[in-house]
């Protein structure tokens, strides 16, 4: 299996981290800490724009990412 390159990572969390922070701003919510609420409203509104399965499970685990990534720099 190839190594990422450098930023690769990044680039591939961009998008979906850009969405749910523009969705925390609509909302006017703090993005951080993400609970169980803020999550299943993030999802709902997903829905709500038409956007599919796919795209929609691939910006929660963007999520799920950084949050263990930051749950990681104690």
């Amino acid at each position: 299996m190839p190594t990422p390159t450098k930023g690769t990572c990044t680039r591939t969390l961009r998008t979906p981290i850009k969405s749910y922070l523009s969705f925390c701003d609509l909302a006017s919510v703090v993005p951080f800490p993400v609970t169980v609420t803020l999550i299943t409203s993030y999802s709902a509104y997903q829905v709500s724009l038409g956007r599919a399965y796919g795209t929609i499970l691939n910006r929660l685990i963007a999520v799920s990412n950084i949050c263990t990534s930051f749950s990681g720099m104690r």
